[in-house]
């Protein structure tokens, strides 16, 4: 199961075409390599949806043995006071930002920021509107998210890219991007793999790291309350916004 833009969906080891005509309501996405077995994606949006999972569910587990019935937990996470957001909203800190993506853009982040840490004694730090990619003292890569968007800055000219497949954006003129003004947001696929080619022409001037392991970077679902919590949102008071 996994969560994609906060909507539930199931992946199921069934021969979708048993249920092409049925009340069930599904997507075949058995031409992809990663879902080969599970080739049924369920969405799940409402009781009724949940009903079916849980009837398809029972197909796929038919058969097997059943756990004794245990105390079901309460998953319903705790909501922020009302008075709190009176005249306010909350800010989500860049890792805020990433826990609320579907699973797409959680893949997306996890692949880029792999190709950046691939090059020697460059590192990561995360501060709560972005995470930077340096060796030393020189920046050479930024991660943020604008909307619902991930969006990578890069320390290369700008007017190289602008005009070219890439769709870079010239932001030199803001103040925090200054060392790292080409700006690329990444939506797709196609995105990735330019973002990725320009990472390795940002870097092109460093080794890379011959023994590096890639490791999957994702963030499990938190709403809002819990992100405040956890440090990883703020509650902005709108007054503070016209002093």
């Amino acid at each position: 199961m996994l969560l994609r833009n906060i909507v539930l969906v199931v992946y199921l080891p069934l021969n979708v075409e048993e249920y092409s005509n049925t009340k069930y309501r599904f997507r075949d996405v058995s031409d992809k390599k990663k879902n080969a077995e599970t080739p049924m994606m369920v969405k799940v949006k409402s009781n009724r949806g949940l009903k079916y999972a849980l009837e398809l569910i029972e197909v796929v587990l038919a058969g097997e043995v059943k756990n004794p019935p245990v105390e079901q937990a309460d998953y319903v996470e705790h909501e922020i006071p009302k008075e709190l957001l009176e005249g306010a909203y909350v800010k989500r800190s860049f890792i805020g930002e990433i826990c609320q993506m579907g699973v797409e853009v959680q893949d997306y982040y996890s692949r880029i920021k792999n190709a950046v840490l691939s090059y020697k004694k460059v590192d990561s730090r995360i501060s709560f509107s972005f995470e930077s990619f340096k060796k030393g003292r020189t920046v050479y890569a930024r991660m943020a998210v604008r909307g619902k968007t991930l969006v990578l800055y890069l320390a290369l000219n700008p007017d190289e890219y602008v005009k070219t497949k890439y769709h870079a954006r010239n932001v030199s003129g803001v103040k925090k991007y200054a060392d790292t003004p080409t700006m690329v947001k990444v939506k797709s696929e196609r995105g990735v793999k330019y973002a990725i080619e320009l990472v390795n022409k940002a870097l092109e001037s460093i080794a890379k790291n011959k023994d590096f392991v890639e490791v999957k970077y994702y963030e499990p679902y938190k709403n809002n309350a819990k992100l405040l919590d956890e440090g990883l949102a703020k509650i902005i008071k709108l007054s503070t916004l016209f002093i």
